[in-house]
This record gives C-alpha cells, structure tokens and sequence, in this order.
C-alpha cells in the first residue's frame, strides 16, 4: 500500500479519500465480481450499496489470508506460536510447534500443534495431516522417555461436542504408567451385529467414494 498517496471514491454525494493502491485493488475486486468500476486516474465512483458489499467482500478475503498465514487473531494457540503468550516449548518447526498442556493429565503431557489455523482436522488437507502426525513418533517417545512412561495416548478431540476446549487442532500425547489413575477407554457396547453394521459399511463406503465432503 502506498502510504500517504491518496485518491477519492465519489459515493453518494461525498467523497471518501482511500490510498491508490486500496482504490485500484478495489476497482479490480469489483470487476472480477461482476459489478461496474471505473477506473481512471485513480478515481473511482461506486454506488453506496456495492461498495459497502465489495469492502465486506475484501475484509472477508483478507480475514481469511491473515488466518492461513499468521493464525487467527484470538486464537490462544495461534497467539502461542506467534510469541504473544508464553509457552513451554519443546519442539517448533515450519509445519508445527509442540509445547506442554499447562494443565497436564500426567507429567510430559504435550500438545503437537499445527501453525496454520484450522479448528478441526477435517478442513485440513491430506499433506497437512500427514506433516503434523509426522511428528508424533520422535515427539512421542521422547515424551515417554522423559516421563519415565511405558507408553502413551494419542488424542484429538475434534470438535466441542468430543471435548475439544481450544478451536484450533491439535494432539495430545499423554504418557502413561500403571496405576497413574487416568481413567481408561470405557470399551464399547453391546456386540455390533450384522444389522447394525451392513447399513454403516455401505452408507460409508458410498460417502468416500464420492468424497467424504460431499
């Protein structure tokens, strides 16, 4: 943007002064969305309503860049990987960071956390999924190592609903030890029979095979 170079946008009467380069950026947003800009000398005339609705159009836009590249703005995690709140870091990378739970199930309880801002796992790409849990083998046993664990959990809570507190993804690694009192998987239900389970393997398959985000 080039500071202090201003240029009016003559709307309804008045004029508002923008810098030149916001003008011609929104003149060609207008364009590519179908509604009539001029521009000329870096003047630009659009009426009330459509400029409203091509700045809202643009915000959302680049809401949407600043949440991909630098994290959402009030996202605890995101502020932890941009160095605003404090953490224990143990791990960071250009894929992901990975630092202490500050309300720890058991000592060396880690959350693996990607840098890019997604709340749940399934908005993320195949490529991205597989460079954060890339990172599960060394981190885990290092974690068990250190915690003198013989093994681990692997969580993620994805979604409110599945207990996820923090909407940014991210897995938790919990080391174990006999008789740390941690509550374990409650086990199932009854035996799944036939009935139940012909009906599930097929809508299942018919959904992944025409893309489970259909």
């Amino acid at each position: 943007m080039h500071v202090g170079i201003w240029s009016p946008i003559r709307r309804k009467g008045f004029t508002i002064r923008t810098p030149l380069a916001f003008t011609s950026l929104l003149a060609s947003f207008a364009n590519r969305r179908g509604v009539c800009v001029s521009e000329k000398r870096a003047r630009t005339c659009v009426p009330g309503s459509q400029y409203k609705r091509i700045v809202r159009l643009m915000h959302a836009r680049s809401t949407a860049r600043m949440t991909t590249r630098e994290g959402h703005p009030e996202c605890i995690f995101c502020k932890i990987i941009r160095g605003e709140l404090p953490s224990y870091n143990i791990y960071s990378d250009e894929t992901c960071v990975a630092f202490l739970d500050l309300f720890p199930a058991t000592a060396g309880h880690t959350l693996l956390v990607p840098r890019a801002h997604h709340e749940l796992i399934d908005t993320m790409s195949p490529d991205q999924v597989a460079a954060l849990f890339a990172r599960v083998p060394d981190l885990g046993k290092a974690v068990k190592s250190v915690a003198g664990a013989v093994s681990y959990n692997l969580l993620v809570n994805n979604g409110r609903e599945a207990g996820q507190v923090v909407p940014h993804v991210h897995i938790h690694i919990i080391p174990r030890k006999p008789g740390d009192g941690l509550i374990r998987h409650p086990g199932g239900g009854p035996r799944l029979d036939p009935e139940s389970a012909e009906p599930l393997v097929r809508a299942l398959k018919q959904k992944l095979a025409h893309g489970s985000a259909n």
